[in-house]
């Protein structure tokens, strides 16, 4: 049984970086929480972590994209309880 306790969609613009910079403090920040980031794309990865004790899955997924002069970055985190 998987329940999934919350999903939050957050979209930011960013000004004063690339989207390079944007995805490398990015993925540098979930990895520093113990999330085992994959890129699926140069611009896109999705990150998970799991507590075998609790049943705790934590997944997010992160998308950046050129937003005129700035970045947008679009970010969504979940959270679920496996059996």
């Amino acid at each position: 049984m998987i329940k999934n306790l919350f999903t939050k969609r957050d979209h930011r613009i960013v000004s004063g970086i690339t989207k390079e910079q944007a995805m490398q403090g990015a993925s540098w920040f979930w990895r520093s929480r113990n999330f085992g980031v994959t890129f699926n794309s140069p611009y896109s990865f999705y990150g998970a972590q799991f507590y075998s004790k609790l049943g705790l899955r934590q997944s997010v997924t992160v998308y950046a994209a050129p937003e005129g002069s700035e970045v947008a970055l679009d970010v969504t985190f979940s959270a679920e309880l496996t059996g």
